[in-house]
């Protein structure tokens, strides 16, 4: 199956006048017709809630990552 990852940057997505999205509209359509079964995710960058990754965040992963060897 395929996947697609569609990040969106754009703080107006519903604009009709941005020639991005319309490209990106244009692709989404074509894309869904030849992959009908694939999956498309998409994040706004915008809308998402995308946590802040400091010094604190990769130290606890570390951590982590070493507790599980």
């Amino acid at each position: 199956m395929e996947k697609l990852l569609v990040i969106i940057a754009h703080p107006k997505v519903e604009s009709e006048s941005s020639v991005s999205l319309q490209v990106l509209d244009h692709f989404l359509k074509t894309y869904k017709r030849v992959h009908a079964e694939g999956l498309v995710e998409q994040i706004d960058l915008y809308r998402a809630y995308i946590p802040s990754i400091d010094r604190t965040f990769l130290s606890l992963q570390e951590k982590r990552r070493q507790e599980s060897v």
